[in-house]
């Protein structure tokens, strides 16, 4: 990964479904987000940081995707996007049957235990 890069961590080639990139691209998100909580690298928060924009403005939350993947990092973000954006994250995981299907149900777990950490975290001022 590029740390010094802008946009989505994974180019998308055009040639694959959107769908997929999708997938992969917000797991990643989620994936980077732990590496940078539990690792000393400025570098990697600021990276997740710029892909995260880049998703507000230019990927929709439910493009093929009804994982939550990232949700936890959207809602830190901290802007009314990002909370807007975690929030349809969620809505799609459980619009079709009113509960997540399993691997949804831990991710969602998983981004819970996120927010439990950071919010345990001192604020900086």
């Amino acid at each position: 990964m590029d740390l010094q890069a802008d946009g989505p961590l994974h180019a998308w080639q055009g040639s694959g479904a959107i769908e997929v990139w999708t997938e992969v691209e917000l797991s990643a998100l989620h994936a980077s987000w732990r590496l940078a909580r539990t690792g000393p690298s400025p570098a990697l928060r600021q990276r997740i940081e710029r892909a995260m924009r880049w998703h507000l403005e230019h990927t929709q939350p439910d493009n093929a995707t009804n994982r939550p993947w990232a949700l936890h990092a959207f809602l830190l973000e901290g802007s009314p996007e990002g909370r807007a954006y975690a929030g349809t994250l969620l809505h799609n995981a459980i619009a079709m049957g009113g509960t997540p299907e399993p691997l949804s149900a831990w991710i969602l777990m998983d981004a819970a235990a996120e927010l439990d950490l950071a919010r345990a975290l001192p604020r900086s001022s």
